[in-house]
């Protein structure tokens, strides 16, 4: 995350702080090494040189947020400021991410890392979102998830699975205020249950009901946030809300406190202290059950696998009904009547039996958390997350031309390059290329070891795809449309006048190609074995 302005002179400066960087990567590790680097100095040098004008500062940012999340006699939060997230490049739908300043940002996630570390051993082992990591193993992920689903396929294999899943409407915007608190209740009270002697810190209580207090989707989105972002993107532009299923809960949902902040660390303890309840019931339901069942959640994701028909019905039953009495309205869930294009469509879905095709009426996917498992094995990104990082490269393409060529007006042709621009035209493709291969394969050397993750990077959310059996050609086309954007700046660089290209040498200037295997999509993914050596031609141009 780039760092804020106002933060810059509470850190030492880079040349200090750069030196304790790790020198030799950790094997499979996915931590930031920028930022593991920056913290340890900070705590070396603010006791080494006490002095320092940048630790007398941070001391008092320190002191200041202290005093105001613990002494004061009431505290409040300042409402967050919102940032419009654009859902899909091909609607003008928009998801509000709401931003709070750095010292709201610090006391919220102190005061949720608290309610997480306090409540976590409550929460189910069917969680897998937002948890803590207890009894020296680490929390678990979303990749874990695809483990548990393969290891329970593999107790069933000669009969098959039947699937139930289930996507909540705009899961965030859509918790009701009162639910969240009720709910926080009803967990201190498990907490109580188990151990007598348990006591919750009241001021943690305050914040938690402040941050409530500070945010309604219809009194910060709908009321206040909409109206800039028409002005900004056009009339039609609109935050995505299901103001008509909320009608089914709420007399008038635009008068209720409804939604919590998305990108808040709170929000993230609130999701798991909501649907904890649903995640009981459905515990509780093994009993009315004619068999075993696999239950899972990651956040407003669920997904239900059962031997029996019956048994994945009478569960799948009994989540539907927790989250009508936890207000929340859930996609309709379609029935599965033939293995089509339009079983991609639905988010939720009724019972369907997940088995190798050519056993009757059979589906041979299961979608969840991004991934998608066939029965037999094979395992590949899902479609959807494929499609927005094409969105996002694009994006930054997009924005690159943009810089290179402000003034041009819309729809003008032939385009208006701006002068003046320093870098030379190999300066401006390779630094462009660093960034897109850092935020696709990460910031990888030639001399790293294909199997080993790098942290902060696209391929990175899909580790368990890498050394599978996998579809490649979906990895190749990241690859080929990679290569597309940057022979778009390739191209806009070549008609910029020469006095913006200082170095003459750039006259015949052709843009470099590829970098080769290790940088590639392929290579993050492919199965063990493949060659880890070679380069992939560059396009004539």
């Amino acid at each position: 995350m780039p760092a804020l302005p106002e933060m810059l002179d509470l850190f030492p400066p880079r040349r200090q702080w750069n030196r304790f960087r790790n020198r030799i990567r950790r094997k499979n590790s996915d931590e930031d090494q920028n930022l593991t680097a920056l913290l340890r100095a900070t705590i070396n040098l603010r006791t080494e040189f006490p002095n320092a004008p940048w630790v007398q500062r941070l001391n008092e940012r320190i002191q200041s947020i202290r005093q105001r999340a613990l002494e004061q006699a009431t505290f409040a939060f300042n409402p967050p400021t919102i940032r419009a997230e654009e859902k899909s490049p091909a609607s003008n739908e928009f998801r509000a991410i709401a931003k709070f300043s750095v010292d709201d940002q610090v006391i919220e996630g102190i005061t949720a890392s608290y309610f997480r570390h306090t409540f976590d051993q409550l929460f189910t082992d069917s969680s897998l979102a937002f948890r803590c990591a207890r009894d020296g193993s680490p929390p678990p992920t979303h990749h874990g998830a695809v483990t548990l689903i393969e290891n329970y396929r593999k107790r069933h294999l000669g009969t098959g699975l039947y699937v139930a899943e289930c996507d909540i409407k705009g899961f965030f915007d859509c918790v009701s205020h009162k639910v969240a608190a009720n709910t926080l209740t009803n967990l201190v009270d498990e907490a109580v249950e188990q151990n007598p002697g348990f006591v919750v810190d009241p001021r943690a209580l305050q914040i938690f009901q402040a941050y409530l207090e500070c945010y309604s989707f219809p009194e910060n989105v709908t009321s206040l946030a909409e109206l800039s972002l028409k002005v900004e993107k056009g009339q039609e532009a609109r935050y995505k809300w299901p103001e008509e299923a909320l009608r089914e809960f709420h007399a008038d949902p635009r008068s209720a406190r409804i939604g919590i902040p998305q990108g808040g660390a709170l929000s993230c303890f609130i999701a798991n202290c909501v649907l904890h309840q649903a995640d009981l019931e459905v515990k509780r339901s093994r009993s009315r059950t004619p068999g075993p069942f696999r239950y899972l959640r990651y956040c407003d994701d669920m997904v239900i696998l059962a031997p029996s028909l019956e048994t994945c019905r009478i569960s799948f039953e009994v989540y539907q009904q927790s989250l009508q009495r936890l207000l929340l309205p859930a996609h309709q869930p379609i029935e599965v009547a033939a293995y089509d294009a339009e079983f991609w469509n639905g988010k939720s879905r009724q019972p369907y039996l997940w088995a190798q095709p050519g056993s009757g009426n059979t589906v041979p996917w299961l979608q969840f958390v991004g991934y998608q498992i066939r029965y037999d094995g094979m395992l590949r990104v899902k479609k959807k997350s494929v499609a927005k990082h094409k969105a996002k490269i694009l994006q930054e393409t997009n924005r690159l031309l943009r810089t290179l060529n402000p003034t041009r007006p819309a729809g003008s042709s032939p385009p208006i390059f701006a002068l003046g621009i320093r870098k030379t035209a190999s300066q401006i493709i390779h630094r462009f290329r660093q960034k897109l291969t850092a935020m696709s394969v990460g910031r990888r050397a030639v001399h790293h070891n294909l199997r080993q993750a790098m942290p902060q990077c696209w391929a990175t959310g899909f580790k368990m795809v890498r050394g599978r059996r996998i579809p490649i050609n979906a990895f190749k086309e990241l690859d080929r449309f990679r290569e597309r954007q940057i022979e778009r700046v390739w191209r806009r660089l070549r008609h910029l006048p020469v006095s913006a290209k200082p170095n003459t040498s750039n006259v015949g200037f052709r843009a470099p190609g590829f970098y080769g295997f290790p940088f590639s999509y392929v290579a993050q993914f492919a199965p063990a074995g493949r060659p880890k050596t070679g380069r992939m031609p560059a396009r004539r141009r």
